[in-house]
């Protein structure tokens, strides 16, 4: 008996390795995507990069204060909804490689960020003593969810804010008193300068250290994360003059319509690929029902705070997929230690110890292999997006090399800096859609841009597409148009400035109008 058990439990093992090693070969496809990427960082492919360069931009040439404006009345419109680790990330890495406008750094960023995420997703279940070849397999599955492949290596402040985060979940887990409590205080703090939303990761901390009898470590993290958040939003504040308020907040009133924008949002999650990782969430649910009584519980709490917080906030005009990342990292860190939760109880239910042995050895090898097919078939969906990006970089211009005059413009797109080499302080704003919200929020006065487009002050419009060939709505991702919400609540401007600007320039797919001389 004990002969065939160990048998049994070699075969187990050797099951594991090949899943291992089939999740390993997968997981080349996104690497191979990544690189790309950082190959060629002048190429415009995600719009959010686009005002984070010229928000970077700003703080390289005239420091943190231009990042957020006190006000909108004078041009740049410079529209930063974000805290400012990120912009001066940015900027101090594109000053030390001694790069100009271009998207490499923020790049960068990002990808070290996501291959901290992916070591702690394999970290954290080793931690609450999951088997590291089901560990393993999980961290090598998430890179090839195709959500996370969406925003892999690209300059925006989601993957990195949420590796803080797991680094936060994961010095509450290694560590206990005040290293505990100051390090993930740290940690929490330096996500939150990524993006102020990710308070999943804190909450579900200090629920946790309150739980489970470590009452002064929530205490202390509770009162040092307030602390510093005090602290460094009453300096940002003092410094621009109260600016870093009013792009926070005021940028971030875009309305809610939660029925509709969770049906864009599924559809377009759908797209992507959000059902394939279905596996890993169904691993993932026993750990709600089972994961209550040790250091799982943080975990479990972590999964449930950031899907519940997620859900709820989909539905914010202009929400893209980026909104479910956190639960994406949290769910690929929960499967491994729910299917160890549900291996062992069902293997605790055998009266002799041999044959738990048997069980519990085939149960987790099968949901390694389980999540290795499952890498391998996402895996062809992210190299059919890699060689469709590859196709795109072979096409763009490197360089536009229009005749540009030297004032304000009007972009539809600020991710054209790069090929246009404009400087960022040529802005007239950053990010059309938030400042047409801003605008149909009062924001700033209508009549101000229609002057500086009579006068001069704006002096060329640059467009990625036509303007009639844009939908006039889109209710499910912009909210509803007699309200004021997208893009189009400029559209008079763009109209006006389409009648004032004689010369047309165009280098497919883009579109420059401005006056001849």
């Amino acid at each position: 008996m004990i002969a065939d058990g160990r048998r049994f439990a070699l075969a187990a093992q050797a099951l594991c390795v090949v899943g291992v090693g089939l999740a390993a070969y997968a997981a080349v496809e996104p690497a191979r995507l990544a690189a790309l990427r950082l190959s060629e960082p002048t190429a415009v492919l995600e719009y959010g990069e686009g005002f984070m360069l010229p928000g970077a931009e700003l703080v390289r040439e005239r420091g943190l204060s231009a990042l957020y404006p006190a006000s909108w009345d004078v041009p740049p419109l410079q529209v930063s909804p974000y805290p400012p680790v990120m912009y001066v990330l940015w900027a101090l890495l594109a000053e030390a490689l001694g790069r100009g406008a271009d998207y490499l750094p923020g790049r960068l960023i990002a990808a070290a960020g996501f291959a901290l995420g992916v070591a702690l997703v394999y970290a954290i279940p080793r931690r609450l003593g999951v088997d590291r070849w089901l560990a393993a397999a999980s961290a090598l599955t998430l890179p090839l969810t195709g959500i996370l492949a969406r925003w892999l290596a690209v300059g925006r402040v989601d993957v990195p804010g949420v590796a803080l985060s797991l680094l936060g979940v994961f010095c509450v887990l290694q560590l206990s008193g005040r290293a505990a409590v100051i390090l993930a205080t740290l940690c929490f703090a330096a996500a939150l300068g990524f993006k102020q939303s990710l308070v999943a990761a804190p909450v579900a901390a200090f629920l946790y250290l309150l739980t489970v009898g470590r009452a002064r470590e929530a205490l202390g993290l509770a009162l040092g994360l307030g602390g510093v958040g005090i602290a460094t939003v009453a300096l940002l504040q003092w410094f621009t003059d109260g600016g870093f308020a009013l792009g926070i907040v005021f940028a971030q009133r875009m309305g809610i319509q939660w029925s509709e924008g969770f049906l864009a949002m599924f559809e377009k999650a759908v797209g992507l690929g959000l059902l394939l990782p279905a596996l890993p969430l169904a691993l993932a649910l026993p750990l709600l029902l089972l994961g209550w009584r040790g250091p799982e519980r943080l975990v479990t709490l972590y999964f449930a705070i950031s899907w519940a917080l997620s859900l709820a906030t989909v539905g914010k005009v202009g929400a893209n997929t980026n909104h479910m990342l956190e639960p994406l990292f949290a769910t690929f860190v929960a499967a491994p230690v729910g299917a160890s939760l549900l291996a062992r109880r069902i293997a605790g239910s055998e009266a002799n110890g041999r044959a738990r042995m048997r069980w519990a050895a085939p149960l987790r090898a099968l949901v390694v292999v389980a999540l290795a097919c499952t890498a391998l078939f996402m895996s062809g969906r992210i190299a059919v997006g890699r060689e469709t990006q590859a196709s795109i970089f072979a096409r763009m211009p490197k360089r536009l090399r229009l005749d540009l005059p030297e004032r304000g413009f009007v972009m539809m797109n600020p991710g054209l800096l790069p090929l246009l080499g404009i400087p960022a302080t040529r802005l007239y704003w950053n990010e059309p859609y938030a400042v047409s919200v801003h605008a149909a929020l009062g924001g700033f006065r209508s009549e101000t841009v229609l002057e500086d487009l009579q006068d001069g002050t704006i002096s060329a419009l640059v467009e990625n597409q036509p303007l009639e060939v844009q939908p006039v709505s889109r209710p499910r991702f912009v909210g509803d148009f007699e309200r004021g919400w997208g893009p189009w609540s400029i559209r008079p401007w763009l109209e006006t400035a389409r009648r004032e600007f004689r010369r047309v320039e165009i280098r497919p797919p883009y579109h420059v109008y401005h006056r001849a001389p």
